[in-house]
């Protein structure tokens, strides 16, 4: 059961977030790797963190109040913690945004 309100919570994530943004093309994996100055350089960074680290660290989880993953100066703040849990792809995008001159 805990399973079934997990993956309905992260569907429900992903359902709202594309709600928002109807027009925009989503984006491949040249464009997320592509360096990007200014505010939505966090953007691949959020929408990874966001399936990646869902339902905990999302708005409504048991861990948002502490550790809300959606703010680009805690993940920041956070980054060995962060960079130790995620491998492959998503690895490469947070440690591609950290590096960039914000």
């Amino acid at each position: 059961m805990r399973l079934f309100v997990c993956f309905a919570i992260l569907f429900a994530f992903i359902a709202c977030s594309q709600k928002n943004s109807p027009n925009q093309p989503s984006k491949t994996v040249s464009q997320v790797n592509a360096p990007q100055r200014g505010a939505d350089s966090f953007d691949p960074v959020r929408s990874m963190l966001g399936s990646a680290c869902a339902p905990c660290h999302n708005p409504g989880g048991k861990m948002y109040e502490r550790l809300p993953f959606d703010q680009p100066d805690v993940v920041r703040a956070n980054r060995e913690g962060i960079l130790g849990r995620l491998s492959g792809e998503n690895k490469i995008v947070l440690e591609q945004w950290l590096t960039e001159d914000h």
